[in-house]
This record gives C-alpha cells, structure tokens and sequence, in this order.
C-alpha cells in the first residue's frame, strides 16, 4: 500500500521532487519505489520522455485500481477507529533531552487525557529511531530526520531554532568574543546525538577549525566549563532553556558569519493515533514559545526574528 501511495500522489502531481515533498521523502526514493513497481508489473507506468510525467495506458488502468485501493483502506481505518476506545491505554514518547526537559511536564498536564498510561524517553536521537523502527515508542519529537527514506510516517514540524554562540556572561564586546573564539576551545555537543553531528557538518562547510575542541553529551556540563570561562559553545535557544541556573553567567550571541538552524519535529506513524499525535504537536507548538522561547526573547530581542514558528 505504501508503494501505491508513492504511486497515485507522483501521477497526480507529476513531478518527483513535488512528490517527495508530499510524502516526506526524498526524489530518489520515489524514483526507486516507481521503477521497482514497474519491476513488479513489467511494464512502464510514466512516459519519462515528457515532462512533467504522463502515465501509460498500464499507469491509467493502475491508478484507478490504485485509487479503489486506498479508499477502502481509508474506510477500514475509519471502522476500526471508530470502535475502539477514544482514550489509548499507553502513549510512549521520546524525545531530545532539551525538549523533555523544557515542556515535557506541561505537554503532559496538557494532553495527559489522551491516554490512561504514560511513558517519555528522553535521549539522542538516534537511539529513539532504532526504538520507533521496533516500534518501541509510539512518536518521537526529533531534530535529525533520519527518517527521510521511511514512507508511511506523519511529520509535524513544531519550530525551527537557530545556533547561536554561548560565552561567559563577562565577555561583553565583539573585539572580547572574537579573542574568546581564537584563544579557547569550542565545547560542543558529541556526534552521536543530531544536533552535534549537525554542528560537525556546518564547522566543516565553513572551514572553521577551532583550535582545539571539546566534545560533550550534556549541555549541564557544557554550561559550567562556559561559565568557568574554560571555553565557548555552540548551542541552541532550547538547549539553552534548559539549563535555566546558567542564563546569569552565559550570555547568548548570534553567529553573524554562516548562520544556520535546527528544525524540531513531531514524528508518527501514518494512520496511527493521528488526532492524539495531532493534539500533542498543537500542544507543544504552543509550550515550546511560550515556556521555552518568549522569556528568551524577553531578553534577546534579535532572536525573535530567526525563529519559524509553525
């Protein structure tokens, strides 16, 4: 069914890259869900020789067969949710440490009723990949989607949020901050969690070489070596929420040579728990501006202009 889907959304828009956009996926993997139905079949359902794409007679007669399809699996999905009980017995979400750590009590005072049990992961994100994949947890709140090949999934996007750099509070000026940057070591996030792997990826594209590097799993630890004046970070807004004890000592700055963003998304199973799944993104739109980010740009008024709020 889900190569089906691929299928019907790429005939009725008729360009990959739209498709892919749709469906959350990338132009490549519906290139390759298409050639391996027609693989399948035996037979060519788009004529590749126009643009945008048509579909063959054999691509006509299996879009309607296609479209009979899905509409009976819609009416199977509706059945069966309609009788069960509106209330889930478990919801097990995961998410970026930070997340959890800002909103994750008021998300659940928010939304608590939408099921009678709880249980929220907080962690890296590619250990809550592996447990979605076995289906371990029900959704995960992510900002590294390692998930882009995987059809079959709903994507809320919830914010997009900046890097900025963290320095000590003490460090008032350009000329200051810019002798910090060339003197101390950049204490940053490790690889193995997406928003240090994505801080790796930018460092390299702009050919910025700190003179020396600390790597760290804890923006707890990071804060205290930045407090100590031991260093200078590269965090996020978010990251920075929460570890509240250190916004007296650290002191946010933008990065005005390479700027670039993280963006933090709900990830479920298509056709699973949407409307729970739908009220938990809603909810945590909502918390994340107004726990996580209005305080901050109480007092870092630049901020608010580089934020997308969805």
């Amino acid at each position: 069914m889900r190569s089906l889907r691929v299928f019907v959304t790429l005939a009725e828009c008729r360009v990959m890259s739209v498709a892919g956009q749709r469906l959350g996926i990338t132009q490549a993997r519906v290139s390759q869900t298409i050639s391996a139905l027609e693989d399948r079949f035996g037979t060519e359902l788009f004529a590749r020789d126009r643009r945008p794409l048509d579909l063959t007679r054999s691509g006509q007669i299996l879009y309607e067969k296609a479209l009979t399809m899905l509409e009976m699996e819609e009416e199977i999905w509706n059945s069966v949710r309609s009788i069960a009980s509106v209330k889930r017995p478990l919801l097990h979400v995961a998410g970026a440490t930070s997340f959890v750590d800002v909103v994750g009590g008021s998300l659940l005072a928010r939304v608590g009723n939408l099921a009678d049990q709880w249980r929220v992961t907080a962690g890296l994100t590619p250990d809550h990949v592996m447990m979605f994949l076995a289906r371990q947890v029900d959704m995960i709140v992510t900002i590294d989607d390692m998930l882009e090949q995987h059809v079959g999934l709903k994507r809320y996007e919830l914010v997009r949020e900046p890097y900025v750099l963290a320095v000590p509070a003490n460090v008032s000026n350009d000329e200051a901050i810019e002798a910090l940057t060339k003197t101390k070591p950049l204490i940053r996030y490790g690889r193995s969690g997406g928003t240090g792997r994505q801080t790796i990826r930018h460092l390299a594209r702009m050919n910025i070489e700190p003179i020396k590097t600390i790597e760290i799993e804890s923006v707890f630890a990071q804060m205290t070596l930045i407090t100590q004046n031991q260093g200078w970070g590269l965090t996020t807004p978010l990251c920075f929420a929460s570890t509240p004890a250190f916004h007296s000592t650290v002191r946010l700055v933008p990065i005005t040579r390479g700027s670039f963003r993280r963006q933090i998304s709900l990830i479920s199973r298509d056709r699973e728990d949407d409307e729970a799944t739908k009220e938990i993104a809603e909810a945590s739109r909502d918390l994340l501006r107004e726990e996580a980010f209005n305080q901050l740009i109480e007092e870092y008024d630049w901020l608010e202009e580089q934020f997308d709020f969805f």
